[in-house]
């Protein structure tokens, strides 16, 4: 009999071993009990194995589920860790967890706006500065800023070394604030001492609806050309303004002086003596000369820009073709040239070399002192004319500016603004006729050099 059936009947005062007087019935009831309770141990029996087996699959389980998400983890780090260091744009992971305790700390002090407050207190902004900590940087981040490697970039930020300080201030309002992103431009130096400007994103990692703030990221958009870009683009709409103010006057100049002197002779004729017409003929001549000339260097310059600009290059007299150019240019009262000694030929275009000479005298009646000279040399090198003026000069930094276009050394009182493009115009022509143009200041004098071929006769060879 099933002993816990027996305990049972025992505690309702009855003898299993001494039936009762319907012994077969007793026997029938005794009998079908015991089996359900030797069914019940079984079934209990069965249970308990199956929960045994059961928590033994689901701690086989869990442990295969925890590697899985270790190893997935562990994946997913080495592919950010590839991704952060191989990227080509500038990253670094920063600390911020000492400097945002740091600021909570100012906070609970009764700060409240950490701007003004770092404006008042410079020194505080560099102890900021130095609680971030840089625990990480790639390698685009050492190309940047031109360190030797990665290695050099981690530490606490030198506050010496932070161009931009404004720019850490937006950052810790950003930290302040309690936010997790900031964007913003900067300005940056190179461990060489470059200047860098950057499109700066700041990015602090949310876990668990906390910001985490010992893996902030930092990345950095080299935008150093774009700025460069833009400044080009002022300089030139600068330029281009002027450029159009000094056109402006330089062909009403001369357009109103014509313009005068014919409506004198039309309306005056008949009262106008020989000598007062032949003046005036000759100012409109001479304007309308400077005038066709000023029209001559704006085509010039813009043949120049697409790249079609012809020159015929041929055997040409050095004397002969100043001489030109000396007799077609009004000279400014006060000014004296000189030029001696002149001579050689030159294998160059005719009209060209000309229109340079032009622009070289005129540019040093116009800028330079009151004495003009001008001087030749040949040698196997080629033909050498110099045009030399006793101004002032042009300072270093401008010497190769001015060749540039639209672009002048210095103006002079008195005089209208030039349009900027007879030196850029020179210099152009001198070239395109295999030769150049320079300048250089010798002992009180200006000097620009114009280098041609030399052209040599067959039998001066031999």
């Amino acid at each position: 009999m099933n002993p816990v059936l027996a305990r049972q009947l025992r505690r309702l005062g009855l003898d299993p071993e001494v039936p009762p007087a319907d012994a077969e019935q007793w026997t029938a009831l005794l009998s079908r009990v015991n089996s359900f309770y030797e069914n019940a141990d079984q079934n209990r029996y069965l249970l308990e194995r199956s929960l045994d087996l059961s928590s033994k699959e689901m701690n086989d389980l869990y442990e295969q589920l925890e590697t899985t998400a270790r190893t997935r983890v562990e994946l997913s780090e080495i592919h950010y860790r590839n991704i952060f260091l191989h990227s080509p744009i500038a990253m670094w992971e920063e600390d911020f967890s000492e400097v945002s305790a740091w600021l909570g700390a100012l906070k609970a002090a009764g700060v409240r706006d950490p701007g003004r407050y770092f404006e008042q207190n410079p020194a505080e902004l560099e102890h900021a500065i130095s609680l971030i900590i840089v625990r990480d940087a790639n390698h685009a981040a050492a190309e940047l800023f031109e360190a030797d490697s990665r290695e050099q970039l981690l530490g606490p930020l030198d506050p010496d070394e932070v161009v931009d300080k404004s720019a850490l201030v937006e950052e810790l309002r950003t930290l302040w604030a309690g936010e997790s992103r900031h964007d913003s431009e900067m300005v940056g130096k190179t461990s060489r001492g470059n200047r860098i400007d950057g499109l700066l994103h700041w990015r602090a990692p949310t876990v668990g609806m906390k910001r985490d703030l010992t893996r902030v990221l930092v990345a950095i958009a080299d935008i150093t050309e774009r700025k460069a870009s833009e400044e080009r683009m002022a300089d030139l709409i600068r330029s281009k303004d002027e450029f159009l103010a000094a056109v402006s006057h330089e062909l009403r100049t001369p357009l109103t002086t014509v313009y005068g002197a014919a409506e004198s002779l039309q309306e005056q004729w008949s009262d106008l003596d020989d000598d007062l017409k032949r003046e005036l003929l000759d100012l409109i001549a001479t304007e309308s000369n400077d005038l066709a000339h000023l029209i001559e260097d704006l085509l010039v310059a813009a043949r120049a820009d697409i790249g079609t600009i012809v020159v015929r290059r041929m055997p040409i007299e050095v004397r002969a073709e100043v001489d030109v150019v000396l007799q077609a240019i009004a000279q400014e009262r006060g000014v004296v040239i000189k030029a001696e000694g002149i001579e050689g030929w030159a294998n160059a275009d005719p009209l060209r070399f000309r229109q340079i000479v032009r622009n070289l005298i005129v540019n040093a009646i116009r800028y330079g002192g009151d004495i003009v000279r001008i001087e030749s040399k040949t040698n196997l090198d080629g033909c050498f004319l110099y045009i030399w003026d006793n101004g002032d000069g042009i300072p270093d930094d401008r010497r190769e500016v001015v060749f540039e276009p639209y672009k002048r050394a210095h103006s002079s009182a008195g005089l209208p603004g030039s349009v900027g493009l007879g030196l850029s115009i020179a210099r152009q022509l001198a070239q395109l006729m295999g030769g150049d143009l320079t300048y250089d200041y010798q002992t009180g004098w200006s000097v620009f050099t114009l280098r041609l071929p030399l052209h040599l006769e067959v039998s001066e060879v031999a």
